[in-house]
């Protein structure tokens, strides 16, 4: 079972998302072992680009580029990144510990590691050779301040783009034509002023209608549509003089707004075209396009023919091209360029706007589109084959594959891998440094590089290390010209690196080759929703260029942890605590086990609440713990030894009950897993622990009291055992500290996370069995809700209840089940009414607006009936009848109500109706009385730290009848003794429907 783990940046902390997604992929690593697989789980380090890069420049107070160039070295610079990178892992090893993740973290591979980077390489190398990889001039995001190009990708990581203030103005161009022999103007709308210096053509939709509206002795043009909405530009009351179709206006020139490329007018620029990312949804539908600086505007004049004029250097300032703003930032600019807009009569419209805006994903700077130089991996040529074996792929939740992921493949277009950086794998690609010459060299292994570089090269044939500052000592001569050939100075991008993992964390293809191609797909990979356009993405399109394959059979991916308040989590805010602080006030088993069982699981937001940790102490541990050391006590008084390989054997209807859940829960618990539906896989074992403890146990309790060991005690001691060791391999993958230690002294094996997963046999099946007690649990539910309600504790016995059962259900199960129904609610009978409304009238609210669609024309007869009573429950339905017409109608589509008969109290579910009767007699308060002293006994019992099988000295002191001390005294095994506070070991006081007692107890001494 091959599982690849996303590697980590080491610089970054661990944090909830990290924590989460190990715990995810922990829990599925443990379940697949149990079950037979081997599964591989090494660590690994995402070890280079930018978010290295950022920290150093951070460390040593670098604030560009040149910096590091010219003043200290591309191999300082380099080093420090190393240094950087070994020092910082030691955080997330504490918290991989703690959160109890068994993963192979001492020998994690490293995306810095020669060997992995070697392999890099070859997969650099065999996809230009299929001629996916090419170099070419285009608009690309872009930092300045990292002074490197960027990828779309990189533009859709978390927290890229954020919310800016930006300029919004409408400046006007001067056609060279008029419209009703007045001066005619087309506007423009943009939020990036600054390109209005670079503009070279303006673009309009072709289908969409064009208005020319005349204003003060001119005419502006704009999209028909939008006119209302900017009516204010002309006074309020625009008077539009003539209409266009867009395509009318294809073809038309006008003047640029800046002189700087004025003389490209006789070139064909400065004319309108056609494009069909014009919209109406913002600006006045004409767009200003600058080429050098938006992409749609770069295709549109590529496709016309035109071509790119670029006056913006590598740290985003204006070059001399432009001499009113040289030197200045393009973004600083704004200002300057929106005040010779306004002085040179331009500027229509200028105000201030708030939008989500692209950053850089590691420095946060606002990023630009840029034309330039760059490396591309030809993504559009291998789409089809990508979107074929995306089908291929089971993602959980389902929606992904054709959704976000699906979606993303069918837009995606060709990836720029290259950066203008230095911590990275180098690009693999010499070029002769003669002009004209065009000989270019990839090589994909250190061995080709040593060949290439030849005996004579020192820095080849030592070569040891394949990062930037070594390669690039490398000169391999031309074999055309003879003359020097230099390697090309980008490095690529670090997704290239994360999505080349499959072959780089076993050096494929220069080791490990045939377990690499019998290993190949991973059966499963696990992440959060941003590597849905990230590292999921990128080892797509690598395995299916290489191999033609899908890299990965499995994907869950899981949803984002939020603040209790929905807000995001922030360290500055300090909204969240911290999962260390967490984990040690309620241990890691109650952390995984509320993040396992929630929605996030599944790709959904989960409002995390720390109420919601401490409530699986409570709900889950404590329970299990309890049962555990019900069973230990006992066992050990018995000297019961439990053999886990032994299936018991048990006619007992408890037994087999118990064991029919079991058999129930292994399998909805297996298929969560099998199906990677995580947050399935716990409320199997959540429910089993409830009937093991508040209702098997509770039944069985008697069977464990007495002395010998009997054949049914003996069948009741095999069950619980094999039920608990059970239990525990379910719940290991979850909470694997609790499950292992609880397991270990039950069974003296090494450990449960070596056991294999359990295989409950069929035979132990009985469906039928479990709707039979849950009818009984269904009426004793009903029956404590009552008592509640009425304020009577479960201590006071009751005289009967009187139960009405559904049609569906045989009276005989009530029979089969009457001494537990009996035992649970403390009533001396329970009567089977034949008839509901001997004790009730059933009323019935319908909701029309949803039956409406559902029913139509029977809707209104089926409210009349249900109004008048002629219905009926049956399971999840409610059956609604007039004569021999029924209607079986879902539950939640009407609300039903019972109103007790003679002010009886009454309740229902699932078509059970109960009523309970609560008079009590002398002799059933007697008892009640006797009841609550034995509470009182057997928590002094525990206060006094006795063992279940202590013999025991008993006083009480109050007024209660002989036969109930009896009673009492057998229930304590006692012996009745005259006992003051100092004799006595315990000693409470109480006072019970109004009679006072105190009761003291003192360990019998041993003859």
């Amino acid at each position: 079972m091959v599982f690849y783990d996303g590697p980590p940046f080491p610089t970054g902390s661990p944090h909830f998302g990290t924590i989460f997604v190990s715990i995810l992929k922990d829990a599925l690593a443990r379940y697949f072992t149990m079950a037979g697989f081997s599964v591989p789980r090494r660590w690994g380090w995402d070890c280079h680009g930018l978010p290295i890069e950022n920290a150093v420049e951070k460390k040593l107070g670098i604030s560009d580029k040149t910096q590091i160039e010219k003043q200290l070295g591309v191999p300082a610079f380099n080093n420090e990144c190393r240094k950087l990178v070994a020092d910082c892992n030691a955080a997330w090893e504490i918290y991989i510990n703690k959160i109890g993740r068994w993963v192979d973290y001492a020998h994690a591979y490293r995306t810095l590691d020669l060997p992995y980077m070697e392999t890099v390489l070859w997969v650099f190398k065999q996809s230009y050779d299929q001629g996916l990889i090419y170099k070419d001039y285009r608009v690309t995001p872009y930092c300045y301040h990292c002074e490197t190009s960027l990828s779309f990708s990189d533009i859709r990581e978390s927290d890229s783009t954020r919310p800016r203030q930006d300029p919004e103005v409408i400046v006007r161009f001067k056609a060279l034509d008029e419209v009703a022999g007045k001066p005619t103007w087309y506007l423009a709308w943009t939020t990036t002023p600054w390109t209005l210096t670079s503009n070279l053509v303006l673009a309009v939709g072709a289908e969409f209608r064009y208005a020319a509206v005349e204003h003060e002795d001119a005419v502006y043009i704009m999209a028909e549509a939008l006119v209302a909405k900017w009516a204010k530009l002309f006074g309020g009351k625009p008077r539009i003089v003539k209409t266009f179709a867009g395509s009318e206006l294809v073809g038309r020139r006008y003047e640029p707004v800046f002189p700087y490329y004025r003389s490209l007018g006789a070139e064909g620029y400065f004319r309108i075209l056609a494009a069909d990312f014009v919209t109406l949804d913002d600006g006045v539908g004409v767009v200003h396009c600058a080429p050098a600086f938006g992409e749609d505007d770069y295709w549109l004049c590529k496709r016309n023919g035109l071509g790119v004029r670029n006056p913006v250097d590598a740290k985003g300032c204006f070059t001399a091209d432009i001499p009113e703003f040289a030197g200045q930032n393009v973004h600083a600019a704004n200002k300057d360029v929106i005040r010779a807009l306004k002085a040179g009569g331009a500027l229509m419209h200028h105000s201030t706007i708030e939008h989500n805006y692209p950053h850089c994903w590691r420095c946060r700077t606002p990023l630009i589109y840029r034309a330039m130089d760059a490396w591309y991996f030809a993504v559009d040529k291998i789409k089809d084959r990508l979107l074929k074996h995306n089908e291929e792929i089971n993602w959980v939740p389902e929606h992904v594959k054709h959704g976000r992921f699906g979606k993303w493949l069918e837009g995606a277009r060709d990836w720029n891998i290259s950066r203008s950086r230095y911590w990275g794998t180098p690009i693999p690609v010499w070029e002769c440094a003669t002009p004209g010459c065009g000989q270019r060299r990839v090589l994909g292994s250190l061995a080709e590089i040593r060949d290439a570089a030849g005996a004579a090269d020192a820095a080849g044939r030592e070569l040891t290390d394949l990062h930037k500052e070594f390669l690039d000592e490398i000169v391999l001569k031309c074999p055309a010209c003879g003359q020097a050939m230099r390697r090309v100075p980008e490095v690529l991008d670090c997704w290239f690196e994360s999505g080349a993992m499959p072959f780089g964390q076993c050096h494929y293809p220069f080791e490990n080759k045939a377990w690499f191609e019998g290993h190949f797909p991973a059966d499963f990979i696990v992440e959060y929703p941003g590597q849905i356009r990230g590292w999921f993405y990128y080892l797509h399109v690598l395995a299916v260029a290489l191999l033609d394959r899908a890299a990965f059979k499995n994907c869950l991916v899981h949803g984002t942890l939020l603040a209790a308040d929905g807000a995001k989590i922030s360290k500055s805010k300090k909204n969240f605590t911290d999962p260390m602080e967490l984990i040690d006030r309620y241990g890691a088993d109650a952390l995984r086990l509320y993040l396992l069982g929630s929605s996030a699981v599944v790709m959904e937001d989960l409002n995390f609440k720390d109420a919601g940790v401490h409530d699986q102490i409570k709900q889950v541990l404590l329970p299990l713990w309890n049962a555990f050391s019900f069973f230990v006590t006992y066992a050990n008084v018995d000297q019961y030894a439990g053999d886990p390989k032994r299936q018991p054997e048990s006619a007992h209807a408890l037994d087999r009950w118990i064991l029919a859940k079991l058999y129930r829960a292994e399998q909805e618990v297996g298929e969560a897993f099998r199906t990677f539906y995580l947050n399935r896989s716990l409320t199997p074992v959540t429910a089993f622990i409830e009937d093991l403890t508040n209702w098997y146990i509770r039944q069985s309790r008697a069977r464990f009291w007495g002395g010998g060991l009997s054949t049914d005690k003996r069948q009741a001691y095999d069950t619980l055992y094999y039920a608990l060791v059970t239990l525990l391999k379910l719940l290991a993958p979850s909470a694997p500290f609790v499950a292992d230690y609880l397991y270990r002294q039950l069974t003296g094996e090494a450990s449960v996370h070596l056991a294999a997963w359990p295989d409950v046999p069929e035979k132990y099946r009985d469906d039928a069995l479990i709707e039979e007690t849950g009818v009984a649990q269904t009426i004793v539910s009903l029956g404590l809700a009552l008592r509640q309600k009425a304020g009577l504790r479960v201590r006071q016995p009751l005289p009967g209840i009187q139960v009405a059962l559904p049609s569906s259900v045989d009276p005989g199960v009530v029979a089969r089940q009457m001494e537990i129904i009996r035992n649970e609610l403390n009533v001396k009978t329970v009567t089977i009414l034949a008839d509901p409304g001997a004790v009730a009238t059933l009323r019935a609210t319908p909701n029309a607006r949803v039956l409406g669609p559902k029913w139509g024309r029977a809707v209104q007869a089926i409210i009349k009936a249900a109004k008048a009573g002629q219905l009926r429950e049956e399971g999840e339905k409610i059956v609604v009848f007039e004569g021999p017409q029924e209607w079986a109608i879902d539950r939640q589509d009407i609300e039903l109500s019972y109103q007790g008969k003679d002010g009886m109290d009454v309740l229902g579910d699932k078509g059970v109706l109960l009523a309970l009767d609560k008079t009590l007699t002398s002799a059933l308060r007697e008892e009640g009385i006797a009841n609550e002293l034995n509470r009182i006994i057997q928590d002094l019992r525990k206060t006094a730290g006795y063992a279940v099988s202590d013999r025991i000295e008993l006083a009480i002191e109050g007024e209660l009848e002989p036969e109930w001390r009896v009673h009492l005294l057998q229930l304590a095994l006692a012996e009745p003794a005259e006992l003051s506070e100092v004799q006595a070991d315990a000693t409470a006081s109480e006072t019970i429907e109004g009679r006072a007692f105190r009761v003291s107890i003192r360990k019998k001494k041993e003859a």
